[in-house]
């Protein structure tokens, strides 16, 4: 859905963040919360996607690609296609914390629940991150069984993509939530289709405009007259052929119907 600019739709993207991701509002880095301000900011501007894959990429969430075919017909008038995609989603069984029987992560022994453990060696103190828990704090002592402790299962899904009226070729279209689902409960990434547009035969794109060329005889062109050409829904359209026409005719808006 499109957030506003408002403070109101910043503070429940926050509360999105903090519930996602840190599941308390204390833990929320001061750059998670400026990188939500961000997004806010620019929501409806060609950079929103831009600023929400490098956020992300930061917080180890994974994107999904794709891409999609489409005809000129439907990039002019925009339509909805469904898509196939195979991908890791949550666990019904475990509702992704990767737990079996409603049970809950345990406290690991090896850090404490820190993630991180510490070495001495002589007057150093080295930290790394936990080898028992990964970093996470926690362990998981009854893993369920269709996940294998994961959170996360393989499945095949059909989504429905909403194709804007005058897309172009190139364009991304984001579905939100809809990429790989995170290790034990964490948040999804997103899923970006790029969209093809395959060259039609008659007519060719410029910019907003539509181009196509129509032979007429040299006393259609000289005297003038109707003629009937394509649009891209397939139907056919008169036009008027001025009088000494050489070139091009512009046309906004189609008077008639071809009968």
């Amino acid at each position: 859905s499109t957030l506003s600019s408002s403070s109101a739709a910043s503070d429940v993207y926050k509360r999105q963040i903090n519930k996602d991701i840190c599941m308390d509002d204390s833990k929320v880095p001061e750059w998670l919360l400026k990188a939500s301000d961000r997004i806010i900011e620019h929501m409806n501007d060609d950079h929103s996607n831009s600023i929400i894959s490098t956020l992300h990429a930061q917080l180890g969430i994974k994107d999904l690609k794709a891409e999609m075919e489409i005809g000129l017909k439907d990039a002019y008038f925009g339509t909805t296609r469904d898509l196939n995609i195979n991908s890791n989603i949550s666990c019904d069984d475990c509702n992704g914390s990767g737990a079996a029987g409603g049970s809950e992560r345990a406290t690991c022994g090896q850090c404490g629940g820190s993630g991180k453990v510490r070495t001495q060696q002589g007057f150093f103190t080295l930290e790394r991150t936990c080898a028992s828990c990964s970093g996470r704090g926690s362990i998981i002592k009854n893993p369920c069984n269709p996940c294998r402790g994961t959170g996360r299962v393989r499945k095949n899904r059909k989504l429905s993509v909403n194709i804007p009226q005058g897309v172009d070729d190139g364009t991304r279209i984001r579905l939100g939530g809809e990429g790989e689902a995170g290790e034990n409960g964490g948040p999804s990434g997103d899923l970006y289709v790029f969209i093809s547009v395959l060259p039609n035969e008659f007519f060719k794109r410029q910019d907003a405009d539509l181009l196509c060329e129509i032979p007429v005889d040299f006393v259609l062109a000289a005297l003038g007259g109707d003629i009937d050409v394509p649009s891209p829904d397939g139907k056919k359209l008169r036009i008027s052929i001025p009088e000494g026409c050489l070139s091009l005719i512009h046309i906004s808006e189609p008077t008639r119907q071809a009968e």
